[in-house]
């Protein structure tokens, strides 16, 4: 079992040359065969796998938490910067096979942004916000090989007030069909 500092904990992860790797100060930056942390099993960043249809991926949290996961954060993304895997955001990498969990993540976040559109003086900010969890949902759906959900089928031309009101509705109608 080999220990690496850093930086070195997340290109040794991506490489896959060893199954388990961890920072010396601290060991709160570490990785266990396709997976690496931060602070724990709870904090997954990561995760190399491969998507239904092959395609080799890298699903990506979504998520963030303190200024040190930030720093563990930014050092994946600067180890896999110019991989040819493509990355896929997400709540949870490790529930890969629970797709309904990560795409309740992004509705999640997409309701409580429109909260904070509703009552925005300037209401183009947020609008944005949605537009972009939209985006994501979409493409973990594309790779994971679901279907996309009617609610992340937002328009791309979002207006602040009425317009993204309306859009929203067809999220929460989906949802309580559900």
């Amino acid at each position: 079992m080999k220990k690496n500092l850093g930086s070195d904990v997340a290109k040794v992860w991506l490489r896959q040359s060893q199954d388990y790797g961890q920072e010396r100060s601290g060991g709160s930056f570490y990785f266990r065969g396709d997976t690496i942390y931060s602070y724990g099993s709870h904090f997954p960043i990561a995760k190399l796998t491969a998507a239904p249809n092959g395609e080799s991926v890298i699903l990506f949290t979504a998520r963030t938490y303190s200024n040190t996961t930030a720093r563990h954060i930014q050092a994946v993304q600067s180890a896999i910067r110019n991989t040819y895997r493509r990355e896929v955001y997400c709540a949870d990498p490790s529930v890969v096979a629970s797709h309904d969990e990560n795409l309740q993540s992004f509705k999640s976040e997409m309701d409580s942004i429109a909260v904070k559109h509703a009552k925005a003086r300037k209401p183009q900010l947020y609008a944005c916000d949605i537009l972009h969890q939209a985006r994501l949902a979409r493409e973990y759906c594309e790779v994971m090989c679901i279907p996309t959900p009617t609610w992340a089928l937002l328009p791309s031309n979002i207006e602040p007030g009425k317009p993204l009101i309306a859009a929203m509705q067809v999220h929460k109608e989906e949802v309580n069909h559900a």
